[in-house]
């Protein structure tokens, strides 16, 4: 199994980056027929979204999104599609408060050097 990290700055208002990786099995890992019947295209068989403080670094976040990679394959074989699926759902993160333009555009840059390393990761 692997993942791939994309990154958005959909909460650079709240000072929060927000990462989606996208996990995909390989021939081999546990689910793999289930998964090739479903997705014959080898597209992505979850989704899992997480918010990170701007100061996380591109190895931190990638150490998250592998530490749940097994309860995301646990949860595709249950047919969970509730269970991890965004961390910190939207009613809580309308709760916190914006932050100031300074600190929103701070979190926008450093978006943009995740993207840089997700290209430069390949």
């Amino acid at each position: 199994m692997y993942f791939k990290i994309s990154f958005d700055d959909q909460y650079a208002n709240l000072g929060l980056i927000n990462a989606v990786a996208s996990y995909y099995l390989e021939e081999g890992d546990e689910g793999f027929e289930k998964y090739i019947k479903e997705f014959p295209s080898k597209t992505p068989f979850r989704h899992h979204e997480h918010q990170f403080n701007p100061d996380a670094t591109m190895e931190e976040i990638q150490e998250y999104f592998a530490g749940v990679a097994d309860e995301m394959v646990d949860a595709y074989l249950d047919d969970d599609i509730f269970r991890l699926k965004n961390d910190a759902p939207n009613t809580e993160l309308q709760k916190l408060p914006e932050v100031d333009e300074s600190v929103a555009e701070e979190v926008r840059r450093k978006v943009e050097s995740l993207r840089e390393q997700e290209v430069a990761d390949g």
